[in-house]
């Protein structure tokens, strides 16, 4: 089983390599790059931030210690970026 953080380390270790060997699959610095104005831009890290933000909003939501939390509408217009982005609603 492997968490979203172990996704994010894989998506860090191949951000530019064609995994495929061929024009047919884009890189993970393509795929994974989604600007949600978290501030700069620039970099690897900055690009993938996201993916840390959204496991706090996970843990938020899904941990029995904190039941009872909810998200405010800044978190939720944050998980609708990223799910707009990998367009989740087609």
């Amino acid at each position: 089983m492997f968490t979203i953080q172990d996704y994010k380390k894989i998506i860090e270790q191949h951000w530019s390599k064609n995994l495929s060997g061929d024009n047919l699959f884009r890189p993970f610095q393509d795929l994974f790059s989604i600007d949600v104005g978290l501030g700069r831009f620039n970099s690897k890290s900055e690009k993938i931030k996201w993916i840390s933000q959204f496991n706090k909003y996970r843990n938020l939501w899904a941990h029995a210690a904190t039941k009872g939390k909810s998200l405010n509408r800044e978190e939720v217009c944050f998980l609708k970026k990223i799910y707009d982005y990998f367009k989740l609603n087609s």
